[in-house]
Parts: structure tokens; sequence; C-alpha cells
């Protein structure tokens, strides 16, 4: 066996990597196969031979992006003392998390009807959901969900908004403006 071979998990990483800028900078109806492979250092063959069609390879793409099991795992757990500095911290790692995925995101949002992914339009959010609701219902919210969706709606769409204009129109999410979004959300649960 050569040394220089990649293996199969490699070689499907390194396509969906391509997949994901080429798609992010050409959109699905721009990007192409061949512009793909190429990006990867494969060919059009062995793309196919993993994903079999554009619109397979385009729905990999946004299922890797958009599986957050390793990130809401992560997520951390309240310390019970202080509410708003909990809700701080676990805003700031939800929010790194988002920007780290935030092509994905945007791709979500600006392709996925395009190419008929509607199913990862509709899981997009449900992970961290999951995840939350039972820390806000720990915290005493008499509404864990919509808790949960408020906090998570509000760092959204301030990262998408920096993804999609360059920068949050409204408000600089930092973690003062997390914090501020803590404190009125504990507020709001008593």
């Amino acid at each position: 066996m050569h040394k220089n071979r990649t293996s199969p998990e490699r070689t499907r990483e390194a396509i969906l990597d391509a997949s994901l800028k080429v798609f992010f900078e050409e959109g699905y109806a721009g990007a192409t196969t061949r512009a793909i492979a190429n990006k990867a250092g494969v060919n059009e063959v062995t793309l196919f031979r993993h994903f079999g069609s554009k619109k397979r390879l385009f729905k990999a793409v946004l299922d890797r992006g958009m599986d957050l099991t390793d990130v809401t795992s992560g997520i951390p757990e309240p310390q019970g003392k202080d509410p708003v500095e909990d809700l701080t911290r676990i805003g700031m790692y939800m929010t790194q998390h988002m920007r780290v995925r935030s092509q994905v995101s945007k791709l979500v949002l600006s392709e996925g009807q395009k190419a008929g992914v509607k199913d990862t339009l509709q899981r997009m959010p449900t992970q961290g959901l999951a995840r939350l609701a039972p820390i806000f219902e720990k915290m005493g919210a008499k509404d864990p969900y919509i808790a949960a969706v408020t906090f998570i709606s509000f760092l959204l769409r301030s990262v998408i908004f920096t993804q999609f204009l360059g920068e949050d129109p409204i408000v600089e999410l930092n973690e003062d403006t997390v914090r501020r979004l803590s404190k009125i959300i504990v507020e709001g649960m008593r």
C-alpha cells in the first residue's frame, strides 16, 4: 500500500470541505461538480462514487454542517449560582459555534430551498432547542421551550446578519450583549 494514498474518509471530508467553499462562492446553481472535484484534488468519478449526485453532495454538506451533536453535548451546564452568568457562558459558547458554521447557515437559508433540501431547513434549530429547553426548565422558566427559542433566535439572527451583511446593523454580538440578553430572559422567567 502506498503511503500517499488517502483513506476514503479523508477523501470524503476533502470533497465536503471543497464543496462548502464552492457552493458558498458560486451558489448551488453555479457550482459544478468539476470545480468541486478540482478544489478537492480528486476526479469527478471519485466525487460521484462518494455522493452520487450534486444534490446529494449539497445535502451532505448541509447535513455535516448542521449536525450539532458535538456542539450541543458541549453546552456548559448551569452552575446555579448566577443564572445570568450561566446563560452568558452558554450564549458565548453557542455564538462561537454558530460563527464557525455561519457559511453553512447562509447556504441553508439562501440555497437550501433551491436545492430541494427542505428537511435540512426544518431540522436546522431543533438540536440546540432540545438541549437548551431542559436547561431553561431547571432555571425555572415557565415556558422553557419559548425561552430557548428566544435565546437561540437572538444569537442566530445576529450571526446570520453578520454572514449576509458583514456586520449586524442592529447590535454587536459580544459578551456584554449576550449578558444583557441573558438578564432580560432571566428576569422574564420570574
